[in-house]
């Protein structure tokens, strides 16, 4: 029942929309098949209790993070970007839900081609202090500032080094 599944969804994430409910499931179909509740609570255990507002923002944001395994997104984050990083992992995941479905290990590898082997901490960084960074595309970026930068009399380092401290 259609309208029992959008019901239920409503009231777990506390929104009066059922457009964002049913927006929700065209985007990804298996939405509408979860038990949301413990969807929530399990998220939850991973990302803490005083999250669960930003936790049910990113399920209606991007719909698929409500059906992965945030344990093991955790894991395979902090296995690239460090297990001393594993707050600011959980905390760009809920700033921008899509992080969670990015294979970081090629995003790095991309990045350290553009901006340089020796950047590769202030990359990760970088992405950690604006999650967004992580889905550019760093050719396109770093053409187009080293030649801004060039106009100021940035060298290219300088202007990689600026941008990676504000990304």
């Amino acid at each position: 029942n259609h309208s029992r599944v959008i019901n239920e969804a409503t009231e777990v994430y506390g929104i009066n929309n059922e457009g964002k409910i049913k927006e929700a499931i065209l985007k990804f179909p298996s939405f509408a098949g979860l038990n949301h509740s413990r969807v929530i609570n399990e998220a939850t255990e991973v990302y803490g209790i005083n999250n669960e507002g930003k936790i049910k923002e990113a399920i209606l944001k991007f719909p698929s993070f409500a059906g992965l395994n945030h344990s093991r997104v955790i894991n395979e984050a902090t296995e690239v970007y460090g297990i001393n990083n594993e707050v600011k992992i959980k905390e760009s995941i809920l700033k921008f839900s899509r992080f969670v479905a990015l294979n970081h290990a090629r995003v790095i590898n991309e990045a350290t081609e553009v901006y340089g082997a020796n950047n590769e901490v202030k990359i990760k960084e970088a992405i950690l202090k604006f999650p967004q960074f992580a889905s550019l595309n760093h050719a396109r970026i770093i053409k187009q500032k080293t030649k801004i930068g060039g106009l100021i009399g940035f060298s290219n380092q300088q202007t990689i080094d600026t941008l990676l401290e504000n990304p």
